[in-house]
């Protein structure tokens, strides 16, 4: 198994929460940069590192936390109008396709994510979580569980 380079990372984020249509990149765009790997940013022609040992270092891991969190909060407007400020506008509210019962909600507000789409997460990433990492999303607020999912050990490799 592999640690996930953090354009991995914020891929298969996205991929298992299950936003649908995203029109603005830019919170994507920002991540990925400030986790130190911006598209198209490499200066060399090698490449990006592909090792644990070129993105595990707690600052990268500080920022994949705060990723998630932000991530499972609603706090990234990932369904706003790719060019134009948010804020000023309305909030855009709305249900993913093909999840049950339409459970996960994303808004360029400050729509989180609810307890029935915790479960969906789960069962998304195939729910293969340590006891440690199991109990420590347990003994945690309800509203932390999708960051704390997303920031598992467990997520962080492919």
């Amino acid at each position: 198994m592999k640690f996930k380079t953090p354009y991995d990372y914020v891929i298969s984020s996205m991929r298992a929460i299950g936003v649908p249509d995203i029109t603005n990149y830019r919170p994507l765009f920002g991540a990925m940069t400030l986790m130190g790997m911006p598209p198209y940013g490499h200066e060399t022609p090698d490449g990006y590192g592909n090792t644990r040992e070129a993105w595990l270092n707690p600052e990268a891991m500080m920022m994949r936390l705060s990723f998630a969190t932000a991530l499972s909060q609603g706090h990234l407007p990932l369904l706003a109008p790719p060019f134009e400020e948010y804020g000023s506008g309305p909030v855009l509210r709305v249900k993913s396709k093909g999840s049950a019962g339409g459970a996960m909600r994303y808004a360029v507000g400050s729509q989180k994510m609810n307890p029935s789409s915790v479960a969906e997460l789960m069962s998304a990433i195939g729910g293969d979580l340590s006891p440690n990492t199991r109990d420590a999303i347990e003994a945690a607020p309800a509203e932390l569980h999708s960051a704390l999912i997303l920031g598992s050990p467990e997520f962080m490799m492919r």
